[in-house]
């Protein structure tokens, strides 16, 4: 049987703040026919548009403008996860993901590209706890400054952060991911993988 969240995806963006560990535990077992659990596995190469996801990273890709695209909602969850997954290393060519760019720590971790987002809106702890895990890792590198830069970064171009009420997951990670994009695009693009480790 599958795992149900307490709220429906219908209803994410009415979902209450929860933290993301209580959210973790908010979920309801509702059991298939033979005592099953679903099973769901993240495929990075099932992609709606595998151009983008080829086409080289470059400086338009993390302007402020782009990367109000991501906490406005107005990216989709595939286009922040590819950003994300270029600027980390990953190369994408001939329908698969290459990890020979990507940071060696987190390579290890993670061979191929994770769900830092939640493709799925499923907030249930078997679907949902890889993705937590994923983006709790990136978010874990971030320095302060760029943690607190979210509340001020985009005023100028309209965006003065979330309200209590608009918070949920989906959102909640879009923030998490934002603060590493403005920590990469700040202090780790266009330096060479071996300068950065040397």
């Amino acid at each position: 049987h599958a795992l149900r969240p307490l709220y429906s995806t219908a209803a994410d963006s009415a979902a209450p703040d929860f933290s993301t560990r209580v959210l973790e535990k908010s979920f309801a077992l509702d059991l298939v026919p033979g005592g099953q659990a679903e099973e769901y596995v993240f495929d990075p190469t099932d992609l709606q548009n595998p151009g983008a996801a080829a086409a080289p990273l470059t400086t338009a890709d993390i302007t402020d403008e782009q990367l109000v695209r991501v906490v406005t909602s107005e990216a989709s969850d595939e286009e922040v996860n590819v950003l994300v997954w270029k600027c980390l290393g990953y190369t994408f060519a001939d329908g698969k993901w290459d990890n020979a760019g990507v940071f060696p720590k987190y390579r290890e971790q993670y061979p191929a590209p994770m769900d830092v987002i939640g493709v799925t809106r499923t907030y249930t702890q078997q679907v949902d706890e890889p993705v937590l895990t994923a983006v709790q890792a990136l978010h874990k590198t971030v320095p302060s400054k760029y943690v607190a830069a979210l509340k001020t970064q985009f005023k100028e171009l309209g965006w003065k952060g979330y309200q209590f009420k608009e918070l949920n997951p989906n959102r909640r990670r879009r923030a998490m991911v934002t603060q590493w994009l403005l920590y990469y695009r700040g202090d780790l693009f266009g330096v060479p993988l071996g300068e950065l480790l040397a």
